[in-house]
């Protein structure tokens, strides 16, 4: 990771929570989460699963 760079790591449990209490389900919770990434400004967003 160089200095530039952001990593974010979430537990699938905050996932869970997240797409069962405050979305319809955890792939729209990744979606989100992606979705929030280009509006930061990101250039590119990575995600592994």
């Amino acid at each position: 990771m160089n200095d530039s760079e952001y990593v974010m790591r979430i537990s699938l449990n905050v996932l869970n929570h997240m797409g069962l209490h405050l979305y319809s389900n955890t792939p729209a919770v990744i979606s989100e989460t992606i979705a929030n990434s280009w509006d930061s400004d990101a250039t590119e967003v990575r995600m592994k699963i």
